[in-house]
């Protein structure tokens, strides 16, 4: 169950530390964690140093110039850089790889989170992309066994009842990835990513039964954007 893990960072001092503790501690761990700087000015630089002189699989790269990740094109275009450089350096030392993971700053997650999800894809060979459930977590209660026992306390998404695959934690079957050409580059990256894998034939998958927390809340415009495509959803 060999896979690539990869993470577009900017300004994240507040969040890199809580997901990486979370990805080191992940019961199956990535051939390589790719975490592109992208000209952050605060602290985030200084805890990829750490990171990188501590694992010898956790790798980071910096962008010459800095982009604003504020448009979805743009954020496409910093995924693809970031795969683009995990699946090279894997080539290079001839690690075999079979899937291919991005995860936002902003997410934490339980140490069999990544292993139950890549469990599902080993025992489905038709589906392409797959992610847990992502819900939103009090403030500041950062301690995984505590919010796994307060469920009461956490929010399901509006595309929970849609079991399309979120977006903050998500794996690709690398097949699946390279029929689809990468990461959209386009408005709504996310989503095109999903109607070109179903287009391709590929099944999408969310698992409510496995579960991620986001640190911070997704933003008005794209929790519109679902909830419009719930509504659409339940018409048909």
């Amino acid at each position: 169950m060999n896979y690539i893990l990869v993470t577009p960072v900017k300004n994240e001092e507040d969040n890199l530390q809580k997901l990486a503790n979370c990805v080191v501690d992940q019961t199956v761990l990535p051939d390589v964690w790719l975490i592109l700087n992208d000209n952050s000015t605060d602290k985030t630089k200084d805890i990829i140093n750490k990171l990188e002189k501590k694992y010898t699989w956790i790798k980071s790269i910096t962008l010459s110039q800095s982009t604003d990740r504020n448009l979805d094109e743009h954020f496409g275009k910093i995924y693809n850089i970031a795969f683009e450089e995990a699946i090279k350096y894997c080539k290079e030392k001839k690690h075999l790889f079979k899937y291919l993971a991005k995860v936002d700053a902003d997410i934490i997650f339980p140490k069999n989170c990544i292993k139950d999800i890549l469990n599902k894809l080993e025992g489905n060979a038709k589906i392409g992309i797959a992610s847990p459930n992502v819900k939103d977590i009090p403030t500041n209660v950062f301690d995984l066994e505590k919010l796994e026992s307060t469920e009461k306390s956490t929010k399901n998404y509006p595309w929970y009842d849609l079991l399309e695959p979120s977006d903050g934690l998500r794996i690709y079957r690398y097949d699946t990835f390279k029929e689809i050409g990468g990461i959209p580059e386009t408005m709504a990256p996310d989503a095109v990513a999903l109607a070109k894998a179903r287009i391709k034939g590929w099944d999408i998958r969310r698992f409510p039964d496995i579960t991620c927390y986001k640190t911070r809340k997704t933003s008005s415009s794209i929790e519109s954007f679902v909830l419009m495509l719930t509504s659409y959803h339940h018409l048909k």
